[in-house]
């Protein structure tokens, strides 16, 4: 199961998208707290909502996502953190 599984299972691809656009502005705050109000509890296992923000927290300062688009440079995932 992903977060956005969790957080929207009727629509979890709209959720997605929508923290994409936010990361893609920049606005990891916005995401990051978007994920905190759906944490699972300490002792729930699999915990993919949580895994997320811990993945985004860890890299917040390297998620330049408007300035890399604006030097004209491309943006690829190298794969599903789990959003």
């Amino acid at each position: 199961m992903t977060a956005a599984g969790v957080i929207a299972p009727k629509h979890p691809e709209r959720w997605r998208r929508k923290q994409q656009e936010r990361l893609l502005e920049n606005k990891v705050s916005v995401v990051l707290r978007s994920l905190s109000l759906h944490l699972e509890a300490e002792n729930t296992q699999p915990v993919p909502v949580r895994a997320a923000r811990q993945y985004l927290s860890e890299r917040k300062e390297h998620l330049d996502y408007a300035g890399a688009r604006a030097a004209g440079l491309e943006i690829k995932s190298k794969g599903d953190i789990g959003m």
